[in-house]
């Protein structure tokens, strides 16, 4: 089957999305965006609630405040990265977001404006399948996404049911 790849970053995002709540890779590293946070606030509060008690402001207040004001600028700054990746990786493919594949029960070719890149089915070594999206994972943690609006009708069913043939171990969502 021949389809037209085309990297949007509204596609980009939802494929992140559904990595970072869906896949175990993806949700440790979604634990980062809470943690340290949860980790400055409860330092803030360890240094500010005494000062609170006794009534009189120590040197330790304004180190408290300094630690929330990192943990809320920490927080809003992983928050908005993460909205905004799908543009970041947008602009990072920059010419190779829209390109051609040939994928059938062996192979997956992409034929960018650069290069041609043979993938053989064996080189992933997971899946993430959802209704409309899925992600074939590399060794290396990468991964490849294939999103429905890339198929011609009817396609993407077959697709999937290759990825779940071929693909070990497979996450459905």
């Amino acid at each position: 089957m021949h389809i037209k790849v085309n990297l949007e970053p509204k596609i980009i995002n939802e494929c992140l999305a559904l990595h970072y709540r869906n896949h175990p890779l993806g949700r440790r590293q979604l634990k980062k965006l809470v943690w340290i946070p949860m980790v400055l606030l409860a330092l803030a509060v360890y240094l500010i609630y005494p000062s609170f008690h006794l009534g009189q402001i120590e040197q330790n207040f304004y180190i408290g405040l300094l630690y929330l004001a990192l943990s809320a600028g920490y927080y809003i700054y992983m928050r908005k990265r993460m909205l905004t990746s799908g543009k970041i990786v947008n602009a990072a493919l920059g010419v190779n977001s829209s390109f051609d594949m040939e994928i059938d029960a062996e192979n997956l070719k992409s034929i960018t404006s650069t290069e041609t890149l043979n993938t053989s089915w064996s080189d992933f070594t997971e899946a993430l399948i959802s209704n409309s999206v899925v992600l074939l994972y590399q060794q290396n943690g990468s991964f490849s996404m294939y999103h429905q609006s890339f198929f011609q009708p009817g396609d993407f069913e077959t697709f999937k049911s290759w990825a779940n043939e071929q693909v070990h171990p497979v996450y459905r969502v």
